[in-house]
């Protein structure tokens, strides 16, 4: 493949993801230079720190593992744990549970009572 036509390759999934985010917009061919370059500066750097930890720990194999700690503790991104996603499917089907409000039970509002009335006797 000439250079080009690998140069070109980025350029077009980025159009194609631009059509699934927002279908009436384009993306000029400066910006679109830019992101591929930003995006391929991003990838180096990671490489690059997955190879100095590998180094450290005397390996010879990037795995899954080692991009989502880089990812997640020198970037601060979260990722999906794999576990999840292999028994769940992608993020966007899983539930949020954050988002969920807790309903007190009975119980617990009477142990609150019951603490509430002994920290009043103190």
């Amino acid at each position: 493949m000439r250079e080009s036509q690998t140069a070109q390759a980025p350029k077009t999934k980025l159009d194609d993801l631009m059509m699934q985010v927002s279908p009436t917009t384009v993306l000029e061919e400066s910006v679109k230079e830019i992101l591929v370059e930003y995006a391929d500066d991003f990838v180096t750097a990671i490489i690059d720190k997955a190879c100095k930890m590998l180094k450290n720990r005397e390996m010879k194999k990037i795995e899954g593992r080692d991009i989502e700690f880089i990812l997640k503790n020198v970037y601060n991104m979260p990722v999906v744990p794999r576990s999840a996603t292999h028994i769940f499917g992608p993020q966007s089907d899983m539930i949020d549970l954050s988002k969920e409000k807790h309903v007190p039970t009975e119980a617990h509002k009477q142990r609150l009572a019951l603490l509430k009335k002994q920290i009043k006797k103190v």
